[in-house]
This record gives structure tokens, sequence and C-alpha cells, in this order.
């Protein structure tokens, strides 16, 4: 008696519709996973390609099943793109948050580290004078703001500043009869006291003979105020543990916009860029590399998502989703195959119920 005759017609039947069950997931999560493209123009043009893909490896598991093995080729190169097409849907949709909170961590050690990299132009007794005189400018423009006027203290704090810098800067004098004229004084001498630090930062980094020192103080003190406004949001971004939603994140793009975390990051980059951008190009070469876009921008789309497992391949939640793309989609069929599959010298009707639909 024939192998296949020895397998009860219940069991044949349970195959054949967990075959149907697993190419139906796999159909749909083609369709998300192509919606990101928009095929034809149109959100529904993803349905149409996960359709096609979807007949043509039902069509051909059918003859592979019965014997034809050329039809196994085709069934594995649809298999293959339903693997991909899954993986797009299933891998930013289960590691969107992840992926978010890596690149801010992988950022913010880079803004950290272009920050101080850039201090090296200046020598540790210079940096140590830069921070002296921030001190006693923001203690100058406290003493005038929050008390009468320009007062002795005031005066002993331009006079120490002066000492660094060698300037000559003169005292106001004036005490101020209200509060919006202390204030008035206390914006003017912090304006300054700004331009004698830009002044004093120049001097020092012309000494040390490169390049073009304006280009490189301008790109130097961008890289300050880059890590003094995003220093705490990346750190708010790297705490958080919301869900972002991949559905919300595509819909946000296709109008133009993008979820506000993965926008910061996108503005950090630039941001970046364009102060080691001006420290490159007053040195004549590239000390910094230029990071262009963030990675999580692309988050949802088939080049993200292979880039992103290929880096994080050792990752256990990494391949863990990979093996569920690879069991729903390959692993499956293939070993429903291999258990219905007309062997050579098979009779058809031996093989009725490895016939499919004609059996039932």
């Amino acid at each position: 008696m024939d192998e296949n005759k020895k397998i009860p017609g219940i069991v044949q039947l349970g195959a054949w519709l967990l075959s149907l069950i697993v190419f139906a997931v796999g159909f749909w999560h083609t369709h998300l996973g192509l919606k990101e493209m928009r095929p034809f123009g149109s959100e529904y043009g993803s349905i149409a390609i996960a359709a096609i893909i979807f007949l043509l490896l039902i069509i051909t598991y059918w003859f592979a099943v019965n014997g034809r093995k050329m039809a196994l080729i085709f069934y594995l190169i649809c298999g293959l793109f339903f693997f991909v097409f899954n993986l797009n849907y299933f891998y930013p949709a289960y590691m969107a948050r992840e992926l978010v909170k890596e690149e801010a961590i992988a950022l913010n050690d880079t803004l950290q580290k272009f920050s101080n990299k850039s201090q090296s132009y200046f020598k540790s007794e210079t940096i140590q004078e830069l921070t002296n005189l921030n001190t006693l400018k923001k203690q100058l423009v406290d003493e005038v703001k929050n008390q009468t006027g320009w007062g002795p203290r005031a005066t002993d704090y331009l006079n120490q500043f002066n000492f660094i810098t060698k300037g000559n800067q003169k005292p106001n004098n004036s005490l101020g009869s209200n509060q919006d004229e202390r204030d008035d004084i206390a914006e003017r001498y912090e304006d300054l006291l700004e331009e004698q630090i830009d002044a004093f930062v120049l001097r020092t980094v012309a000494n040390n003979k490169i390049g073009n020192p304006k280009i490189i103080l301008e790109g130097i003190k961008d890289l300050k105020k880059a890590k003094e406004q995003y220093t705490e949001k990346l750190k708010l971004i790297i705490e958080d543990d919301s869900e972002i939603q991949l559905d919300s994140l595509i819909n946000l793009r296709q109008k133009g916009s993008n979820h506000p975390q993965i926008q910061l990051l996108q503005n950090l980059v630039t941001d970046i860029d364009n102060s080691t951008k001006k420290i490159n190009e007053g040195n004549k070469e590239e000390i910094y590399p230029i990071l262009k876009e963030a990675e999580t921008r692309n988050l949802g789309r088939i080049k993200h998502t292979l880039n992103s497992v290929k880096k994080r391949l050792s990752e256990t939640d990494t391949l863990g989703i990979i093996f569920v793309c690879l069991f729903i989609d390959l692993l499956v069929p293939l070993a429903i195959y291999l258990l219905l599959r007309k062997k050579e010298g098979d009779s058809d009707d031996d093989s009725s119920f490895a016939s499919g639909p004609d059996s039932f």
C-alpha cells in the first residue's frame, strides 16, 4: 500500500488547510510590508502585488506537491518574497522603539565625543580660562540684574575678566533706576563679554597655526550649542518605553512628516554635520565623518530593515523575528510539501490526496 494512503484523509485535509492559513498570513503581511512603497501610487497597490505573489505561490506549490520539481523552484522564490516583505513588517513593528532608543544612545555618544574632541584645539589651561570667562560673565550679568545695578562686585568681576582676556572693558557705574534699565545694562554687557570671549578664542586657535580659525571657532560653538540643546532631549528618548506604531509612522511619512522623536534625531544629525563641516573646512581635511541622516528616518523601508537586521544579526530579538518569518513563510509549507508530495513512480490514483483540492 502506498505511503500516502496510510495518511488519514482528515490529516491530509488539515495539512492543506494549514498551508492555506500560512499562505494567507504571508499574503497579508506582505501587503503590510509593501505598504510603505505605495505601488502604483496607491495605498492599495501593495494588496495587488501581494495578491500576485500569493496566487503564483499557491499555483506553484500545488504543482510542486504533485511532482513538478521545476515548480518547487518558483515556489521557493515566491516564499522568499514573502519572507523578505513579512520581515519588513514584523521587524520594524516589533523593534521600532528599541531601534529609536539605540540610535539615540549612539548619537548622544557621537555628540559628546565630537564636542569633547573639538576642545583639543585648545591647551588645558586655555579650556580652564574659557570656563572662568564664562563663569565671570554669568556672575556679572546676574549681579547687575538681581541687585540694585552696577556695583563694586560687578566691577570686580569685570576686572578679573579683563585680566584674562587682556581687554579693557569699562564698568558702567550706573545703578539703574528700575529693573528694565538694569536688565538692559546686563544684556549689553553680556553681548560685549561674549564678543571678548570669541576674540580670545580666535587668538588662541590662531596661535596654534591651524587652518581658518574663524570657521573652526564657529563649528566649535555650534557643536557646543548642539550639546546643550540635545543632551537632555536624547536622555528622555532613551528613557522612553512607549510603543511606536508602525502604521501611524508610515501614515505620518506619507503626509510629509515623521515621528517627533525620529525628527529630533534627524535634526540633531543635521546640526552635527553642519558644525563638523565647518571644522573640516577650517582644517581643509575631513577630521569628522559626515553622518548624513538618522537611520530610523527610514524605519519600515526595506533598505533600512535589511541593513538593520544585518547589523543586529547576533541579537536574540532579531534572530527571533527572522525565525518566526522563516517558520511561517518557508518551513511550515516545506514540511507539508515533504509529507504530501507525489513521489517518483506513484500513480495518479495513489496520490489522489496529494493532488490537493480534487480529493476534498
